[in-house]
């Protein structure tokens, strides 16, 4: 120990014996220390206040004549550099930093949105809640990905969405009676690319949407082959033809540094007038808006099953999942008309079909789901209306304009159903559908042409 330290130590002594212990004993000492240690610039005296801090704390324990005792020194753990554990917050970071976060989505790529036509988000919002059966002023929905997809011209759009705080994801695709629901399943925590298969020109096809961040995204065709890398339609989203084996081929993303975050298998779609793929372990019971008519007319089972081919890829479900009830099929001027009633998982919908042998071209209209007890379907093709009522329906009457008396359309036959020419852009034109009593004045239908098809979709 060194003079100085000596010389500290005994001076404390002689003070101590002399002065009555104040109430708060080391307050006063250590303002003397901290004085004493302001006062010392160099490294050993830093050392020796902290042997005189250590001598203080007993004197007022001590006589001026007690020695004092003897105190181990106390060793204390220096300040750790690792950062102290931060408590964990109530939301779990997502398994990935490019999963899908419904409260924080992906940025929107693709179309410009006024380019896939105004109101359309709004639409495939309304069209959700109206699956859900709530107000729309309960789905929130953000579009990710959009596009106007050639050579059928529909408007498709990508969303992940969240109805009284269940999240899901699905896509979009234009139709003449609204937006339809290709897909809509639900979003798992952690989803790191959303994979969907939709109808395409000459066989179905796979649409990736993933993260703005992630590299390459490529398609196996089977087990056996090398990854072929998808398409590129935007940062994050690509596509290619679904022509792999249904059973082994599959889909993966990498993230921007070439480490795998997606791996799955590709999902299936029958293409229009592929193979159907097997048919669920049930039967899913029928809707209850489907209707117990009796066929009117007549059509080939070929002719049929195209109609319903057609049918699946306007919905955009596989032919498998599809059931229908055939209402009409008739011909005029060559052309073979066909008008069916269909359901996937729902209720059922409407969807009218002609084609025309001379060129192998043919027209679709899907329509909105039936309303419970229709009075009749209706639908325009090809400059063409169909009017196909209820079983116990009279007589069918036209009007081609406001200002005409409706007449008796003809070759109506005994189960009632027509069709009948209607002019390019027509409007005001009048149906009129008599009971089977033929009264004028409680008829099954009466109004302009605009309202019958408006309540068929």
């Amino acid at each position: 120990m060194s003079p100085i330290d000596d010389e500290l130590r005994d001076a404390l002594h002689r003070r101590a014996t002399g002065v009555a212990p104040s109430p708060d004993p080391l307050s006063g000492i250590e303002r003397r220390a901290t004085r004493i240690q302001r006062n010392r610039l160099a490294a050993s005296v830093a050392g020796s206040v902290l042997a005189v801090a250590a001598v203080a704390t007993a004197v007022p324990l001590m006589s001026g004549t007690a020695p004092a005792p003897d105190v181990p020194p106390v060793a204390s753990a220096p300040p750790s550099r690792e950062p102290s554990p931060s408590p964990s917050p109530s939301r779990q970071p997502s398994p990935s930093p490019y999963a899908l976060d419904p409260e924080v989505p992906w940025d929107y790529r693709g179309a410009p949105p006024a380019e896939l036509g105004d109101g359309t988000v709004e639409t495939v919002r309304e069209e959700l809640a109206t699956r859900r059966g709530v107000e729309p002023s309960s789905v929130a929905l953000s579009p990710l990905f959009g596009q106007l997809y050639e050579p059928s011209g529909q408007v498709e759009i990508v969303y992940v969405a969240q109805v009284d705080g269940e999240p899901s994801w699905g896509v979009a695709r234009s139709s003449e009676a609204g937006p339809e629901l290709a897909v809509d399943e639900p979003l798992t925590e952690g989803t790191t690319a959303l994979v969907a298969a939709l109808p395409g020109d000459e066989v179905a096809r796979l649409l990736v949407v993933a993260s703005p961040e992630v590299g390459e995204i490529s398609y196996g065709h089977d087990d056996a082959s090398e990854w072929s890398p998808m398409a590129a339609l935007a940062d994050g989203v690509a596509t290619t033809p679904l022509d792999g084996d249904p059973a082994t081929d599959a889909v993966r993303v990498l993230g921007a540094q070439g480490q795998e975050v997606h791996r799955d298998a590709a999902p299936d779609v029958a293409a229009p007038g592929g193979e159907p793929e097997a048919p669920p372990a049930s039967e899913p019971p029928t809707p209850t808006n489907v209707v117990d008519w009796p066929v009117r007319g007549a059509v080939s089972d070929d002719l049929q099953e195209r109609a319903e081919a057609s049918f699946a890829q306007a919905a955009g479900v596989p032919v498998s999942q599809l059931r229908t009830r055939l209402l009409f099929g008739g011909q005029r001027d060559g052309r073979t008309y066909v008008l069916l009633q269909g359901w996937y998982g729902g209720d059922a919908r409407s969807f009218a079909w002609s084609y025309d042998p001379r060129g192998d071209q043919e027209q679709a209209l899907l329509q909105g789901f039936t309303p419970p007890g229709p009075a009749l379907f209706t639908a325009v093709l090809d400059g063409v209306l169909l009017v196909v009522p209820e079983p116990a329906a009279g007589q069918v009457l036209y009007a081609p304009d406001a200002s005409s008396e409706p007449q008796p359309v003809a070759d109506q036959g005994t189960e009632v159903a027509v069709l009948i020419d209607r002019a390019d852009g027509a409007s005001g034109d009048r149906l009129l559908v008599l009971d089977g009593d033929g009264d004028p004045e409680a008829p099954i239908f009466r109004g302009t042409v605009d309202d019958a098809v408006a309540a068929t979709r």
